[in-house]
């Protein structure tokens, strides 16, 4: 399993079970009569900000494993790979794209 993914797993969990706990704490101080409004917001305000935080870093996470792989396999973008710029034997087959291929 790779980090990514050990990751995303972990993220729900961070997020969602003290979001959890505050609702239930919520729910008991209804059940007492007591003002349980407080810990309802505090779920949601939880659940906003871990939430945010959450996609951003799941966000750049994602950005670095994307460009990390793109490093590693010596990937050409697209519009450095025509017949004029770079001869045929300098481009490796997988950083060649079937637009390229077609127009050779």
């Amino acid at each position: 399993m790779s980090r990514e993914t050990r990751f995303a797993r972990f993220v729900p969990v961070l997020v969602l079970a003290p979001a959890g706990g505050l609702f239930g704490k919520a729910v008991a101080e209804a059940a007492q009569a007591r003002p349980w409004w407080p810990w309802l917001l505090a779920a949601l305000v939880w659940l906003l900000l871990s939430g945010a935080i959450a996609a951003v870093i799941s966000t750049a996470v994602t950005h670095h494993a994307v460009s990390h792989h793109a490093v590693s396999h010596h990937a050409v973008p697209d519009h450095a790979v025509s017949d004029h710029a770079v001869p045929d034997h300098a481009v490796p087959d997988h950083a060649v794209s079937d637009h390229d291929v077609e127009h050779r």
